[in-house]
């Protein structure tokens, strides 16, 4: 995990916030030759610098190939928050039961 002064950082700190020692990995890599790169910290995966990065353990992670083995492995836990209410199907019928009820036609044949 990505630590900063011993908390836990979160996906807020890390992608929007801006982590510095992420900040300087990125500048580094950035020079290195070759695309594909990491979608994080701009390691190169290909040519001299994906062979020269990978002997040191930042090769494509297997799985999510877009994001080097490091940073897959050392991201924060968790992913988008969403909350969902589901309706239950007594939940439908009480909704149903509650509804005021239609008008009727008065003509009646």
């Amino acid at each position: 995990m990505l630590f900063a002064m011993g908390k836990q950082l979160d996906w807020q700190a890390v992608l929007v916030d801006g982590y510095e020692p992420l900040k300087k990995a990125q500048r580094v890599f950035r020079r290195l030759p070759r695309d594909p790169r990491c979608k994080l910290c701009q390691n190169p995966f290909a040519g001299p610098g994906g062979r020269l990065m990978g002997l040191v353990g930042r090769k494509p992670s297997r799985k999510n190939p877009n994001l080097c083995q490091y940073c897959f492995d050392h991201l924060p836990a968790g992913g988008s928050k969403s909350t969902s209410v589901s309706c239950s199907p007594t939940c439908a019928a009480r909704r149903r039961w509650a509804r005021p009820p239609r008008p009727r036609s008065s003509l009646v044949v």
